[in-house]
């Protein structure tokens, strides 16, 4: 646990720990706070989420992969019910392909809506767009990754709140040497209903990782003064058949459905959705709340 201690964070999200069942309990002793540990091999994989001492979080649930490849908890955070989830996806395509197929399954059973809070982080292995995201070596999309983190997503209404906030900037959160290659493979996606809660993302250096830290702050809940979404239309469904006959049949009654709702962001989330939801199959982060939930 060297190096996370002086961590300035509440919620802290490692990947590739390489623990096993037995240094559990001297990790445990070591932290001195609630942790949640999947355990890979003494050379592989392996995650882990730590609870900074007294801060207000209660776990009501976990979801430990025994392969060490997420940790998905859904807990309380000053009153408020969040699903978190730490992935480390495998480089290689096939295997990826396997866990984030797996990954979608998971959040399926877990009954999700679209106002959830949502945060999921962590390595993904995978730049989501390589000429943004990555630098040198070759610039070829790993397309079949992409789609499925994509698909993960769209289904939950997600956004890599980083690229949000830096639409045309180049950062990257690995590199390595020989050849000098540089990667964005570290995201927070995050629900559309935390994005007026974002007080900074960023991308931070990190020491004996060749990962940079990625930082997510979320400003206090009672704090916040609701402020304009981001929503992005995916216009390949408008060349989907199933898709427009969809909407003929039952805009109306969503819009009926959504009268309900005082905010007309609402209104708007549940119609694409719904609308979606047809077409749907299945190194040291952290994440730190001061008065409200703050990852790093």
């Amino acid at each position: 646990m060297h190096g996370v201690e002086n961590k300035n964070a509440n919620i802290i999200f490692l990947q590739e720990t390489h623990s096993t069942r037995d240094r559990e309990k001297q990790w445990k002793a070591e932290w001195g706070a609630p942790l949640e540990l999947a355990h890979g091999s003494s050379s592989a994989r392996g995650v882990a989420i730590l609870l900074r001492n007294g801060f207000d979080c209660n776990i009501k649930q976990s979801h430990i992969d025994p392969s060490g490849r997420y940790i998905g908890i859904q807990a309380q955070i000053n009153d408020q019910n969040y699903y978190l989830f730490n992935v480390y996806g495998p480089n290689n395509d096939n295997q990826a392909a396997q866990f984030y197929d797996h990954l979608l399954a998971v959040l399926k059973k877990e009954d999700l809506a679209y106002e959830d809070r949502i945060i999921i982080g962590g390595d993904f292995n995978c730049p989501m767009n390589p000429t943004l995201d990555k630098q040198g070596g070759i610039i070829m999309s790993r397309k079949k990754i992409v789609e499925r983190i994509e698909e993960i997503q769209m289904t939950f209404n997600l956004h890599d709140i980083w690229r949000v906030k830096n639409p045309k900037k180049k950062s990257f959160t690995w590199s390595q040497k020989s050849p000098f290659i540089f990667c964005r493979l570290d995201y927070w996606l995050i629900s559309d209903t935390l994005q007026d809660l974002i007080k900074n993302v960023d991308i931070l250096a990190a020491v004996k990782t060749d990962h940079a830290a990625i930082v997510l702050h979320l400003q206090g809940v009672e704090e916040t003064k609701k402020g304009p979404g981001f929503w992005k239309m995916n216009t390949s469904l408008l060349s989907d058949e199933r898709f427009i006959e969809l909407m003929k049949t039952n805009l109306e009654v969503w819009k009926e459905e959504g009268k309900e709702f005082s905010d007309i962001r609402v209104d708007r989330r549940l119609v694409s959705s719904v609308g979606r939801a047809p077409d749907c199959c299945a190194g040291g982060r952290g994440f730190e709340p001061q008065t409200g939930p703050t990852l790093r």
